[in-house]
């Protein structure tokens, strides 16, 4: 029934499917409030990189979470890459930039978030 050695598994429900879905909508929500909350900083004239990062941290390890849930049902090169990716190596690096600068402000990570513009600095 299909084609390219693609098998379907089984539709049982498992503690760790449950467990994926409950955890790719916990950090669905928990990154478009962080991201919201960036946005309103920032539409208020307010410097709040730390959120910018933690939001995209999040917002990657919703997409492992994700590609989790997908692979319990069917094997998938690509979903497994970004599972890998995303939830092994991408997530840490932005969670640990929001938190150093939250901690030390943007002179702690120098460089990261140079996209600013100079008139936006009041």
């Amino acid at each position: 029934m299909f084609r390219n050695s693609q098998e379907v598994t089984s539709c049982r429900i498992t503690l760790p499917l449950v467990l994926s879905v409950i955890t790719a909508v916990i950090s669905a929500i928990f990154a478009g409030v962080v991201f919201k909350r960036w946005w309103a900083a920032r539409s208020d004239g307010k410097q709040r990189p730390h959120l910018l990062a933690w939001s995209i941290g999040l917002a990657l390890y919703f997409i492992g979470a994700f590609a989790q849930v997908v692979l319990s049902f069917v094997w998938s090169p690509t979903f497994f890459a970004l599972w890998y990716w995303s939830g092994a190596l991408a997530v840490a690096p932005w969670l640990g930039q929001g938190q150093s600068t939250c901690w030390c402000g943007a002179a702690a990570s120098p460089g990261t978030f140079k996209w600013r513009s100079s008139s936006s600095a009041r």
